[in-house]
């Protein structure tokens, strides 16, 4: 069994809403995830909802929101054999009306 985390985290002036309105927009992924060729939904941006997406150079997968909290935190799980990836996003209210946005990546198996 194995273990592996990243993550990566930047601060901005934009609001919780507009970062939202980005991040629930899944059809657009590629537009701030440069590693994405296409990505979709099906249905609503809602908690069990399901999704496919493909990164480039690599196969499509498919993804299920397994976590969220409007305009606050969502993750998108990925099963493959023996390994299971959860994609976290969390958004923080800091300092003088910032917001910290924090990507995790997890990957088990």
């Amino acid at each position: 069994m194995f273990k592996w985390e990243i993550t990566a985290e930047r601060n901005t002036a934009a609001s919780p809403k507009d970062i939202w309105n980005i991040w629930k927009d899944v059809s657009n992924w590629p537009q701030w995830d440069h590693d994405l060729e296409w990505s979709r939904i099906e249905g609503d941006f809602t908690l069990g909802t399901s999704g496919t997406l493909k990164p480039k150079g690599w196969f499509s997968s498919q993804f299920k929101i397994t976590d969220l909290v409007l305009e606050q935190s969502h993750t998108e799980t990925t099963y493959m054999p023996m390994t299971t990836l959860n994609f976290a996003h969390q958004l923080e209210k800091i300092y003088d009306g910032k917001l910290k946005i924090t990507h995790k990546l997890t990957v088990q198996g």
